[in-house]
């Protein structure tokens, strides 16, 4: 109940101009896909689109490092 309404702002995290930002808004997401999938099913699939249009490196890593976890055949892809 206490993570839903922050859902959004968690998603609009991945757009922020500064990369720490970015970083942890992926470990949000992988943390809470792991714990409570159902609140945002989806997290492999934008988190690969994330990867895909993401420049910085540690970004890249982090994002990488949760589609392993969350969906491997997306990661080698």
């Amino acid at each position: 109940e206490l993570l839903e309404p922050l859902m959004p702002s968690i998603r609009a995290c991945l757009e922020d101009k500064h990369s720490y930002v970015r970083r942890n808004a992926i470990m949000a997401i992988f943390t809470i896909y792991k714990n409570f999938n159902f609140l945002m099913p989806d997290a492999p699939e934008v988190i690969a689109n994330f990867l895909e249009r993401e420049q910085d490196m540690s970004c890249k890593r982090h994002a990488f490092m949760m589609l392993i976890h969350a969906d491997q055949e997306r990661a080698l892809n």
